[in-house]
């Protein structure tokens, strides 16, 4: 997944292999990073074995540690040398989520490229209730159903990739607002496959995301085209910047 999130952003990934729940394995992992960003998938919660923010914060600098939104909400970031280093949930869903929040943005600034949001949007009616609770900013995955109408996912957690393998993209639930009623006309933020309401990738449930994940930036000739996507008239689709 996050090697798929880097490459589609610009990045080179390099994957640097899965770890033991271990102080000292982390340590030296840490310790022989030479990447411009790393990015670490679990482990960084306030559990006893989450060990990489203590490490983050006696290696370099931890900056940031919990953030107030679902998912991702364990996700801390800081740096590491003179390298950007995030620590990203164990959980996929989660995972993405930071990526597309916290992770996209240092990396297009790394490549000198415009910050904004890749996904494209489209605008439609909720079929059903979508809650959230307050004081909580709020990523829910949906689908687009029928003419224009938004089916909000229940999901059953972050862990569940199926959500996200089932979805064609999110609706942001701003943190003071508990919610939209049926009917309400929400904004969809489409995944990366979902473009125009086309899939142009197959989305691969059960995908293995390493503990460590390194992310450089190659020269300027190595930046890949994007395909060329159907359209799909019920679906106004339309750029975002944020």
């Amino acid at each position: 997944i996050l090697d798929g999130l880097v490459a589609q952003t610009g990045g080179l990934p390099r994957r640097l292999g899965i770890l033991r729940d271990d102080r000292e394995t982390l340590r030296a992992a840490m310790q022989a990073f030479d990447g411009d960003i790393m990015l670490t998938t679990g482990g960084t919660s306030t559990g006893k074995e989450d060990h990489l923010p203590g490490l983050l914060a006696e290696l370099g600098e931890l900056r940031v540690h919990g953030v107030n939104i679902r998912p991702a909400a364990p996700l801390g970031f800081g740096r590491l040398g003179r390298a950007l280093a995030v620590l990203l949930p164990g959980n996929p869903v989660a995972a993405m989520v930071g990526f597309d929040l916290f992770v996209r943005p240092a990396l297009q600034i790394q490549l000198g490229q415009p910050e904004q949001r890749w996904n494209r949007r489209v605008r439609g009616r909720l079929r059903r209730k979508l809650a959230s609770a307050l004081n909580r900013t709020d990523f829910v995955r949906v689908q687009l159903v029928g003419d224009g109408e938004v089916e909000p996912l229940r999901s059953g957690g972050a862990g569940v990739l199926t959500s996200v393998t089932r979805a064609d993209g999110f609706v942001i639930v701003p943190r003071d607002d508990e919610g939209f009623e049926a009917g309400t006309e929400v904004e969809v933020y489409l995944f990366c496959w979902c473009l125009h309401g086309h899939v142009y990738e197959k989305r691969v449930p059960g995908t293995v995301i390493p503990s460590v994940f390194s992310a450089s930036v190659p020269p300027k000739h190595a930046f890949r085209t994007r395909p060329r996507l159907k359209r799909r008239r019920r679906w106004g689709v339309r750029g975002s910047t944020s």
